[in-house]
């Protein structure tokens, strides 16, 4: 409905939909219906930076479903985090969320990116922890050399001399 109307009638505000689901969340007369009603209002929340989402998440009954949901939610918060130059909560997330290997690679690079503006040896730190997230990815994946290279690219803005090693690194692991 909201896809619908945009345009036509006002939008509402986060607050008004975060409601209005949590209403149509009472009223539910499934699980299913319940659980799709948490997955929407976790993604709404998790577009917005808020870690609520992550408890919504957690409500959905479906293991299986949770599981990715919760991926899925925390991938969005960092994403959201990293925007905004948060990087204690996004790395917060990468400690004690439900990121997949290839996501933990991201976001502590993104991470080193910003704080090595301030602090050089935690940003190598953390580079390092990337590339370390990124040799736990099966060597078979192809997430492998996507996360090597995110670790070379972090490397150019904080130690340029090391950057030539880690391409080469990840030319290998796409090999």
């Amino acid at each position: 409905d909201d896809w619908i109307s945009s345009g036509i009638k006002p939008e509402k505000s986060p607050a008004e939909r975060e409601q209005e689901l949590l209403d149509r969340i009472d009223r539910a007369k499934t699980s299913g219906e319940r659980e799709a009603l948490y997955l929407q209002l976790a993604f709404i929340l998790s577009r917005q930076g808020d870690l609520k989402a992550r408890d919504i998440a957690s409500k959905v009954e479906n293991p299986e479903t949770r599981k990715q949901a919760q991926a899925f939610i925390d991938a969005s918060l960092a994403n959201f985090f990293i925007d905004k130059k948060l990087s204690d909560a996004a790395l917060d997330l990468v400690h004690k969320g439900e990121l997949i290997r290839i996501h933990k690679a991201w976001v502590l690079t993104e991470c080193a990116k910003v704080i090595a503006e301030t602090d050089t040896t935690k940003a190598l730190d953390l580079i390092d922890e990337a590339a370390a997230e990124a040799r736990r990815i099966e060597s078979s994946d192809s997430a492998v050399p996507r996360a090597l290279i995110a670790v070379a690219n972090a490397l150019k803005v904080v130690d340029r001399t090391r950057v030539w090693d880690a391409t080469f690194d990840a030319v290998k692991a796409a090999n």
